[in-house]
């Protein structure tokens, strides 16, 4: 399948920020300068990601890269920008049933743990079971072994932060299909970047508004299709980690347009995972 080409002329003459120079916000509304100042106060714990103690020392070191790498880009200045930057072109952001919608603000707030409706807001201990086996699965639709994120479960005690409950708070675990990491291994610059977005994606489920209790800010699906016309913050948050992280990565541009692009190929209601693997020719444009 061919899609257009607008996103990215060629990663021969990528656009770079001057770090000497302001971030990038929305001109045209000052909620961007206050979106760009929730990431400039980010100073509240990350998310608490672990690898089961068990796992394999090269997957285990690999994992905790891949983890590493998401959070980080989510924490990113890149990443901030461009949240704040669609302010005017996507102020309705799904969360849940319970949270309904947010604009890329209130969604900034949350994921800095500056919420000031929810203080109890925090990052659930987590920790990584991988299942599966490194080669693609060809009975789903994209070859992958599924993602999740589950409460707290007593066969992750021991292995990491135990099932249930941690020094008082609400732990989950996740599971990820190994073909996951294979892709984070890959020597294909998109399809390392796809591993970010699962990674972000999970991730984004591990935030709770209730520390007795796992409770998720951010759930999968809507209350309908008034939720389904809008992105949903999971899918969002993974796509918006992506198109960042290959920003950082000189493989997109840091223009609106080709960040929208970006998002349009990748999807923001669901993953397009299987478009992950059509960009081996480094020239070819991410667009949809």
């Amino acid at each position: 399948m061919l899609w257009g080409l607008a996103l990215l002329a060629a990663c021969r003459e990528p656009q770079r920020l001057d770090p000497k120079e302001p971030l990038p916000v929305t001109p045209q509304d000052q909620v961007g300068s206050t979106c760009e100042a929730t990431r400039r106060d980010d100073t509240g714990a990350g998310p608490r990601i672990l690898v089961r103690a068990d796992t394999p020392e090269g997957e285990r070191h690999d994992t905790e890269a891949w983890i590493a790498q998401t959070i980080a880009t989510l924490r990113s200045p890149t990443f901030f920008a461009n949240l704040c930057s669609l302010q005017a072109d996507e102020p309705h952001i799904w969360l849940s049933s319970f949270l309904k919608d947010r604009s890329p603000a209130q969604l900034a707030m949350i994921l800095t743990l500056h919420d000031p409706d929810e203080p109890d807001a925090h990052w659930s201990p987590t920790t990584v079971t991988l299942g599966g086996t490194a080669v693609r699965n060809p009975a789903n639709d994209d070859g992958f072994e599924g993602a999740a994120v589950k409460p707290g479960d007593p066969r992750y005690a021991g292995a990491g932060y135990d099932g249930g409950q941690q020094d008082g708070v609400s732990t989950v675990g996740m599971d990820l299909g190994r073909a996951h990491l294979e892709r984070w291994r890959s020597t294909d610059l998109v399809e390392r970047s796809c591993a970010i977005n699962t990674m972000a994606h999970e991730i984004s489920h591990t935030l709770s508004h209730d520390e007795t209790q796992h409770l998720e800010y951010v759930l999968d699906t809507g209350d309908g299709s008034s939720a389904q016309a809008k992105p949903i913050a999971s899918y969002f948050v993974g796509s918006l980690a992506q198109c960042s992280w290959l920003q950082d990565h000189d493989r997109v541009k840091k223009t609106n347009q080709a960040l929208q692009e970006c998002l349009a190929t990748f999807g923001t209601i669901q993953f397009e995972s299987g478009r992950c693997n059509d960009f081996a020719d480094t020239t070819r444009e991410l667009a949809p």
